[in-house]
């Protein structure tokens, strides 16, 4: 029996992530809306300190992910209509509707979002009046109506939280098909507390305990191997060895990695519908192949012995025709040699040729017959022919879909991979580890500086104006001038000096103690400036030139990595070098992913992350040797 997979949230499940994330989404501001419409996949982008991604997908789940998706260049009309309304608006509540699969998310702004995890679920947006200004899908339902402009209804729902009483009745009474229907207790629930009890009292009791607790004891996946088969607000019983949970401290890690499990394992495992059309097809030409060539075989050999045999063949042909004329058929096997079986309605005779037979037909001379035998295995021969010419197109179909398939696979684990917290600023990693950030702009600056710049690690800053604020993250270790040349390569290439084409530049570095937030009493620090107190350290005439390669990471995943020559050689796999130039990043960004689908790589994905470390106009020189 295949293994059931879940497939959406439960209405337990829906109550325990209010429970749990409710608090830390108040007041959290949308920064940004994106729908994957492909996906039906509504993402808000909020600020919770930090930003988040609010991950929508009606009929299916609601969740903060750790997997940032492909996002949109451009934004679609369902997105652009909800930057209208809720962009910069800050969520004043979410709660769930009654005891069912449905959410209301209300803006300070007096706008609604109604979340419907149900079969054919919408995500509705109205205003502070209640009527409908976007959403998902419009349609027309038995119950109600999805329509712009009109009073939105909500499905039918179940009202309160389920009772022990409510669920002892439904037992007693012969009902238990109705805890789900009328009480909305998922099945799973109901089966879970069977497991843990027996009467009917201990398990309805079992049943609101588990209610009350999901999502205070972190959350759960149950797999089978690699494959995630479920996910719980509570710990599930087990009852198959092939089977493991694993725990996760929040409820809401536990929905985001089933999911992004789940896509990576079905992408890596499944044909696509295409591919099994084209595979049957194939299938089927192969034995249409075979079944011509046999047959046109066959008629040859047959052609041939008449040939061979064409005058014995004419004796018995002339005989068969002049008894047939005299005394009729039935004297034609004991008259004439060789005649094994006869067919007056179809007007032919079975003559026996050494160990085959051969039909003639008594209309027509055998000479003739021959010919017609051979016309029809050359028509065989040439309808074999074309099959194969259809069978290497759809060859080359398949092997199309099979490499579209990789590449969305590879896509799809490169855009939701868990991506590191430093990845939001230009980044590397030394030859000996060490992790080098720098801001992408004057806000960057001063937040490395103040969120994460600690005393132990090292301030970097090139000896121009126009340049991040570069800190080598040493966390207590003790770098080499070898790691420290490397932070210095990251703040030299992304300083002004870049864009004005300069060959070098001057990096100097200090300790974190030395950088001060504080300027002298009477001066004024412009926004991401600081003060640098004591001595300073300089690496002079920093080469302008950062190279470049692939990092391969979880899952064989690869992701851009930059940074000097010996820290590319040692972390990722080498591909170039870049210089002051000419070329927009955005063009040379399309350029290395061409190159690299040329040595056999899918990074397609990465455009935007290619897009964002290239430091400037510059041009590149690729390297010879392979990625493989």
């Amino acid at each position: 029996m295949k293994d059931q997979i879940k497939k959406s949230m439960t209405t337990v499940d829906v109550k325990a992530w209010v429970e749990e994330n409710r608090d830390l989404l108040l007041g959290a501001r949308v920064q940004n809306i994106y729908t994957l419409t492909s996906q039906k996949i509504l993402i808000l982008k909020v600020k919770v300190g930090e930003y988040k991604y609010l991950l929508i997908e009606p009929g299916k789940r609601i969740n903060l992910s750790r997997f940032p998706l492909d996002i949109p260049e451009s934004p679609d009309s369902f997105s652009m209509g909800l930057r209208k309304h809720l962009r910069e608006q800050a969520i004043e509540e979410i709660q769930q509707v009654g005891f069912d699969r449905i959410l209301k998310i209300s803006f300070k702004g007096g706008h609604k979002l109604f979340v419907e995890i149900l079969p054919r679920g919408e995500a509705v947006l109205t205003d502070e009046a209640g009527k409908i200004l976007q959403s998902t899908g419009f349609k027309s339902m038995k119950d109600r109506e999805i329509k712009r402009g009109i009073t939105y209804a909500l499905p039918p729902y179940i009202e309160k939280v389920p009772t022990i009483d409510g669920c002892v009745n439904r037992i007693v009474a012969g009902n238990k098909h109705l805890l789900s229907r009328e009480l909305g207790i998922p099945p799973e629930v109901i089966s879970e507390a069977e497991m843990r009890k027996s009467t009917v009292e201990d398990v309805c009791s079992e049943i609101i305990k588990i209610i009350e607790l999901s999502g205070k004891q972190g959350g759960y996946i149950i797999f089978k191997g690699e494959m995630p088969l479920s996910f719980y607000p509570y710990p599930p019983t087990l009852d198959d060895r092939e089977r493991k949970a694993v725990k996760y401290e929040k409820f809401n890690d536990a929905v985001d990695e089933f999911y992004y499990r789940l896509a990576s394992v079905s992408l890596k495992e499944m044909m696509s519908e295409e591919e099994e059309k084209l595979s049957r097809m194939i299938e089927d030409i192969i034995k249409e192949i075979e079944s011509y060539e046999k047959k046109a075989k066959e008629l040859y050999e047959v052609a041939n012995l008449i040939m061979n045999n064409l005058e014995d063949l004419r004796e018995i042909w002339r005989c068969v025709d002049e008894t047939r004329k005299r005394y009729g058929w039935e004297k034609i096997i004991e008259t004439c040699s060789g005649i094994r079986n006869i067919s007056p309605k179809e007007g032919k005779v079975v003559v026996r040729i050494g160990d085959r037979d051969v039909e003639l037909s008594v209309n027509k001379d055998p000479y003739a017959l021959a010919q017609e035998i051979f016309e029809e295995g050359k028509r065989l021969k040439k309808k074999a022919e074309s099959a194969k010419q259809h069978l290497e197109e759809l060859k080359v179909k398949l092997k199309e879909e099979a490499e579209k398939r990789a590449q969305s696979s590879e896509a799809l684990k490169a855009n939701m991979r868990r991506k590191n917290w430093y990845e939001k600023f230009r980044w590397s990693i030394t030859r000996n580890g060490f992790l080098v950030i720098a801001g992408r702009d004057v806000q960057q600056n001063e937040v490395i500086v103040k969120k994460y710049m600690k005393e132990s690690d090292v301030y970097f800053h090139a000896d121009i104006r126009g340049a991040p604020s570069t800190v080598l993250v040493t966390e207590g270790r003790e770098p080499s001038m070898e790691d420290i040349y490397d932070a210095a390569v990251i703040a030299a290439s992304y300083s002004k000096a870049w864009n004005l084409g300069l060959p070098a530049v001057d990096v100097f570095w200090v300790k974190g103690t030395q950088v001060s937030l504080t300027p002298p009493s009477g001066e004024y620090l412009e926004k991401g400036s600081f003060m640098i107190y004591g001595e300073k350290n300089y690496i002079k005439a920093v080469q302008l030139a950062l190279h470049f390669g692939f990092q391969k990471i979880e899952d064989e995943v690869l992701r851009f990595f930059v940074g000097s020559e010996d820290s590319v050689k040692k972390n990722a796999i080498p591909v170039g070098v870049f210089m002051p130039g000419e070329a927009p990043p955005e063009d040379l960004a399309k350029k290395i992913i061409s190159h690299a689908s040329k040595l056999g790589l899918n990074v397609s994905s990465l455009y935007e992350d290619i897009r964002i470390l290239i430091p400037g106009r510059s041009k590149v020189r690729f390297l010879s040797q392979s990625l493989k």
